[in-house]
């Protein structure tokens, strides 16, 4: 009876089974984590435009207005 068990247990319909489902899983972990970094980097961007947008003016600006 345990034989049997480790039998369909180690089956090569299971085998394959097996990998093919680690090999989606990698397949899946990889994509998720290269969306994660490129959303990242356009959060940095936007951020950044963001921030020199809402930058105050500088004091070379000001005397040029000035003038």
């Amino acid at each position: 009876m345990f034989a049997d068990i480790v039998e369909t247990l180690i089956s090569p319909e299971t085998a394959l089974w097996l990998v093919v489902s680690v090999m989606a899983g990698l397949v899946l972990l990889g994509t998720l984590n290269r969306r994660r970094s490129r959303l990242t980097e356009t959060l940095k961007d936007f951020v950044e435009r963001t921030q020199e947008a809402s930058a105050p003016p500088t004091q070379e600006s000001d005397d040029s207005k000035s003038d």
